[in-house]
């Protein structure tokens, strides 16, 4: 019972913060667009629409981001492997370039 109450919850909150923000882009929408671009205002539902074209466009429909930590982690994970098969010497004279191009300290 407990479990359907906090579910319950998390649906209306969610609910309550998609048309919060869908408030938001209409206030902002009427405020700003037809005085800058000479555009038309818009209704709450165009508004609600302009939201989630929006999220179809720059965030796409997969779960997560592009740059997620596991991401990140694997591409740092191919290429400390790849580093490693550099000779000491070559990746020392290496970090001595990257260091007097100014990117910082860098460790072996």
């Amino acid at each position: 019972m407990k479990k359907g109450k906090f579910i319950a919850g998390k649906i209306i909150l969610m609910l309550l913060g998609v048309g919060l923000v869908t408030i938001a882009v209409l206030l902002l929408w009427n405020w700003l667009m037809p005085a800058i671009f000479g555009l038309t205002i818009i209704t709450y539902w165009q508004a609600l629409g302009l939201l989630a074209l929006s999220k179809i466009l720059f965030s796409g429909f997969g779960r997560g981001h592009s740059c997620s930590n596991k991401k990140k982690k694997n591409w740092r994970g191919r290429f400390g492997n790849r580093c490693s098969s550099i000779p000491k010497e070559k990746r020392a004279e290496y970090m001595q370039k990257m260091k007097d191009k100014g990117f910082g300290s860098h460790k072996e």
